[in-house]
């Protein structure tokens, strides 16, 4: 008989990972341990949670940075959308004016702070 807990069944579609995900990270665990597996510094069964767990910290913020992401380059497809309607819009129409205005003036604001942070390290290496 077995002294060897069964693993835990693992739900891709819940976890994003697989179980040689989790084996490989269980390894990469037990060799920063110098590779000993003696009952002061762990055993496999532990490697084991807490190669899981060390997963699910990373998914978890993967997910979190492609939220963001996604806002991000969801943004200006919203305010194109806008620009767009405000254009087809004769209500709209100098809202839309006014948008396009100050967002050419953010980018050539950008594009001046830009050249003069440029040109102020250019000076300072020669």
């Amino acid at each position: 008989m077995s002294t060897t807990p069964p693993k835990p069944k693992l739900k891709n579609d819940q976890l994003n990972f697989t179980e040689d995900d989790i084996r490989a990270r269980a390894y990469e665990i037990w060799l920063s341990r110098n590779g000993t597996s003696d009952n002061n510094n762990g055993n496999p069964e532990d490697d084991w949670k807490a190669a899981i767990e060390s997963l699910k910290l990373e998914r978890s913020r993967l997910r979190r940075v492609n939220a963001s992401f996604l806002k991000i380059v969801s943004s200006p497809c919203r305010l194109t959308q806008k620009l767009y309607s405000g254009f087809t819009n004769p209500n709209d129409r100098y809202f839309a004016l006014d948008m396009v205005k100050t967002l050419i003036s953010s980018l050539s604001l950008i594009a001046t702070i830009i050249a003069g942070v440029s040109l102020y390290v250019g000076y300072q290496n020669a």
